[in-house]
């Protein structure tokens, strides 16, 4: 029989989904069984997430509503009971949203944060020139606690967009550090340090806020003047990997369809604003439209929900299996 002297290469494949019964940080509390993750369907209009680690029974959830139009950014959230019953505690009475932050007119991120016990997230003053940021978390008493003061970027390129194309630029809130329990960071490939407007070429920014105060440092998300791009790397909520391998999940529309993914290598400054996935993908996140995903750090945990249409498909993975797999791509792509 004859062999094929040179076989087609192993594609990377999209990790495993999980669905853990036990909290990655040691919460009292697992991430599931919960109310509504039994087929983890949503759309636009709710989904549903774990609650907090130290809730006093199993089975609560925060609901998360988006905005419906395009754009597609969070706009409520809601924390429920087992029985889908309001909690009503503090901000919680009547659903959380910004404003419940003096002066906020936006939210840019948000990550449930497993060890500390709140949902850490990004309130945004768009009232100012530039945009201010705020660090602030609230906890499942309703109680919410912001950090000493608003930050001032370094030029309007940190504003969030308008809506008709927000948080498109946005990543995620993650905490660095080995056990996820450093200062926070934010993706934000629009801004440029000390550059108004938002504009080509893009280098994009990394918003850090120091976990004792918030208070924000920025840096190049692309360093070398040579890793400019003319077009924006969109959602890398993914990373960075030990070799500083970032990754954004744009979108995939139907069953079999390949997803499209921004990837950049941040220290060679290589990269992809747009590439599609391997066709033997996997178990990639599935909606019935082209919408971008939100990915989020929540509990430990990799989420990708996808912010439009109806979503069919796993979306909870293992931090290492998925940055396992980025660096696998950042191989196929010729990036690492």
């Amino acid at each position: 029989m004859a062999t094929n002297r040179y076989p087609t290469p192993k594609e990377p494949r999209w990790p495993n989904t999980t669905m853990p019964t036990v909290s990655a940080g040691g919460g009292r509390q697992p991430m599931f069984p919960h109310w509504q993750m039994r087929v983890q369907w949503g759309t636009s209009s709710g989904m549903y997430f774990p609650g907090f680690s130290d809730d006093a029974a199993a089975g609560s959830t925060i609901k998360i509503t988006y905005e419906a139009t395009y754009g597609r950014y969070i706009t409520r959230l809601d924390y429920l009971d087992e029985d889908g019953t309001a909690i009503t505690d503090g901000v919680w009475d009547g659903g959380f949203t910004y404003a419940e932050v003096t002066d906020a007119e936006a939210i840019a991120g948000y990550m449930m944060d497993e060890v500390d016990e709140c949902l850490y997230f990004l309130a945004v003053n768009t009232d100012t020139s530039p945009d201010q940021w705020k660090l602030c978390s609230v906890d499942k008493e309703g109680v919410i606690t912001e950090s000493n003061s608003w930050q001032d970027p370094s030029g309007t390129s940190f504003d969030i967009p308008a809506a008709g194309s927000r948080y498109l630029y946005m990543g995620t809130l993650s905490r660095t550090g080995a056990d996820q329990d450093g200062d926070f960071v934010f993706q934000h490939t629009g801004a440029q340090i000390g550059v108004d407007g938002i504009g080509s070429p893009y280098r994009g920014a990394i918003m850090t806020f120091a976990a004792s105060d918030g208070a924000l440092t920025e840096s190049n998300l692309c360093e070398a003047d040579t890793g400019l791009g003319g077009y924006i790397f969109y959602h890398m909520g993914f990373g960075p990997t030990s070799n500083n391998i970032w990754m954004g999940y744009n979108y995939s529309a139907g069953q079999d369809i390949q997803p499209q993914v921004s990837i950049a290598n941040a220290t060679t400054n290589m990269g992809y604003t747009g590439v599609f996935l391997p066709l033997d993908t996997g178990s990639t996140p599935q909606s019935t439209s082209s919408e971008p995903s939100n990915i989020m750090r929540w509990r430990g945990y990799y989420c990708v929900p996808l912010s439009g249409g109806q979503q069919y498909s796993p979306m909870w993975y293992t931090v290492a299996d998925m940055h396992n797999y980025i660096d696998e791509l950042g191989v196929k792509f010729g990036i690492l």
